[in-house]
């Protein structure tokens, strides 16, 4: 039983001070491409690494995942244990010069 004036984030007890994390779902989008990783499940207060699985999108190159659909800001490779709530991540597609 934690000590008086012990607190946690996102924990929830239930019954004879059992506690269970609130848990998060991470789904990925292929964005016009195919072969994009499954969802993963985050628990809170651990970090994530974001799957190693690169889509495929013929004429283009993988740049990487987003929290944005249009792909802007910088490539995210994993969520922080502090971090909360469901996710979803696109892929930054570039087009292949020939």
């Amino acid at each position: 039983m934690p000590s008086s004036g012990t607190s946690y984030s996102s924990a929830k007890f239930t019954g004879n001070a059992t506690m269970s994390w609130t848990k998060y779902t991470i789904a990925y989008n292929a964005n016009g491409g195919s072969g994009a990783p499954s969802s993963q499940t985050k628990t809170h207060g651990t970090n994530l690494t974001l799957s190693s699985t690169k889509p495929t999108r013929t004429g283009y190159t993988f740049e990487g995942w987003y929290t944005n659909k249009a792909c802007t800001g910088t490539a995210v490779k994993y969520i922080a244990t502090g971090s909360t709530g469901n996710k979803a991540y696109w892929p930054k597609w570039t087009l292949n010069a020939y």
